[in-house]
């Protein structure tokens, strides 16, 4: 295979990583690449710096707007990409020398390919793998999605996938601007349309956490975001018709909003617009998720600061 494959780089005030970045984008072993450097109103260096990198390599394309944040930069990139496939990257993480070639290789006949991360965080490593899923097998979006909730390893990142683009633009698959945690947004949208999925062993997207980042920041735009995806998500899961996944997607989200509040410390009991104590319980994934939601519902002060 030799079709193109358009990456889409977000760039703003990462001017201390963008260089590391974009070194390993252009150093692909795989070279039939379109490399789109979107500048969203970055106020440092990174403008110059993404012009410098296009001056040295025709592939990549530097494309400056105002600021709108990154689901804006993300769309603006999949509207101006031509590539067969879609990769995204953070401007201040990084992948593998091989990581094109390999997962293009998986990617035929297929919406998307899912593959795996390493986190560097602090002095601790993390490794987001996928221990429920075969490689070699096609799933569709509904049986890898419930796979991956099963064991607890649905994470909510799409730079960790590789996308057929005409999926992306068939399904209206773009992100919610003025946001944050767009991705947690992005995550059961993406499966639910998802019809063919293809699972890679292979952890060749390198994150690396900042605690000065936009998502990394505990403010209350982050946490009221958090909550009006969850109202979203809420209201998905009410369209989905596959019985079965919308229990797991119901699952997922008392997960996920539980280990929000949790990471908030959100001691009083609010909650999102259609979800309560009662859903939380009676939508528990297991049997310990379960005690978990019943202490959640009644002890939440004690619960959130243990």
């Amino acid at each position: 295979m030799n079709e193109l494959i358009s990456i889409i780089i977000p760039v703003y005030k990462v001017e201390d990583y963008l260089n590391r970045c974009i070194e390993s984008v252009v150093k692909q072993s795989y070279e039939n690449l379109e490399i789109i450097l979107i500048d969203d109103g970055s106020p440092d260096g990174c403008p110059r710096i993404c012009d410098c990198w296009a001056e040295q390599d025709e592939r990549i394309i530097v494309i400056h707007k105002e600021n709108g944040g990154l689901s804006s930069a993300r769309n603006e990139g999949i509207r101006k990409a031509h590539g067969k496939y879609l990769m995204f990257v953070d401007s201040d993480d990084c992948i593998d020398q091989y990581a094109c070639e390999k997962l293009l290789a998986y990617a035929n006949d297929v919406d998307l390919v899912v593959a795996e991360a390493i986190i560097y965080e602090d002095k601790k490593i993390i490794h987001r793998v996928h221990t429920n899923l075969e490689e070699n097998r096609i799933y569709t979006g509904a049986e890898c999605a419930m796979k991956e909730i099963e064991v607890g390893e649905w994470f909510a990142a799409a730079c960790y996938n590789m996308y057929k683009r005409q999926f992306i633009l068939d399904n209206n698959l773009f992100f919610v601007e003025g946001i944050l945690h767009e991705d947690i947004d992005y995550l059961p949208r993406l499966f639910l349309a998802a019809k063919a999925v293809k699972y890679m062993k292979y952890e060749f997207y390198i994150y690396i956490t900042r605690q000065t980042s936009i998502c990394g920041t505990k403010s209350s735009k982050n946490l009221n975001d958090l909550f009006s995806i969850y109202e979203n998500w809420a209201r998905l899961n009410e369209t989905v018709c596959d019985e079965k996944l919308k229990k797991m997607y119901k699952g997922a989200l008392t997960k996920y909003f539980m280990a929000t509040c949790r990471e908030y410390k959100v001691k009083s009991r609010v909650y999102p617009s259609g979800i309560n104590g009662t859903y939380l319980i009676k939508n528990a994934l297991n049997a310990k998720e379960w005690v978990k939601a019943v202490a959640f519902v009644l002890l939440r002060p004690v619960y959130v600061c243990f």
